[in-house]
């Protein structure tokens, strides 16, 4: 998955997230002015609840996906799949497993730093050809006049 992707979905993700909370914040005005009973409403909150967390889930799966997916093509460590594992999480929503919060963090830094440092390098490249660029044409002035 490539950063725009990602970008997209979470974004799209994020979108669905506060048009839900609006569409459940409507229902329960609605709600509180026809005077509806109090069971209604409370699961009218435990419906808003539930789609919320859903679409929590939903970003926290895409974050650890995106974030495994760079590792892996950064050829960087991603702690090894184990059930009983505190670094994995298992989805009380999907079932599905995704790295937990700490992990995360400690992933997206190893990330960061590795980009970072190929960055750096492709820049030091950058000038050093850039370099050679210039003197050469500095040469062909000098040799052409």
């Amino acid at each position: 998955m490539n950063q725009i992707s990602y970008r997209l979905k979470l974004r799209k993700l994020h979108r669905a997230r506060s048009k839900t909370i609006e569409i459940y914040k409507c229902l329960h005005d609605k709600a509180k002015k026809e005077n509806k009973p109090r069971d209604e409403v409370e699961n009218l909150i435990h419906d808003e609840m539930f789609e919320i967390d859903v679409i929590d889930d939903e970003i926290e799966t895409l974050e650890s996906r995106y974030l495994t997916e760079s590792a892996r093509q950064l050829v960087l460590p991603i702690p090894e799949f184990r059930k009983d594992s505190d670094q994995w999480i298992e989805s009380r929503i999907t079932g599905r497993f995704r790295l937990s919060k700490s992990v995360m963090l400690d992933v997206r830094s190893l990330v960061r730093k590795e980009r970072k440092e190929r960055r750096e390098g492709m820049i030091l490249w950058l000038a050093a050809l850039t370099g050679i660029i210039g003197a050469l044409s500095g040469l062909l002035a000098v040799w052409k006049s």
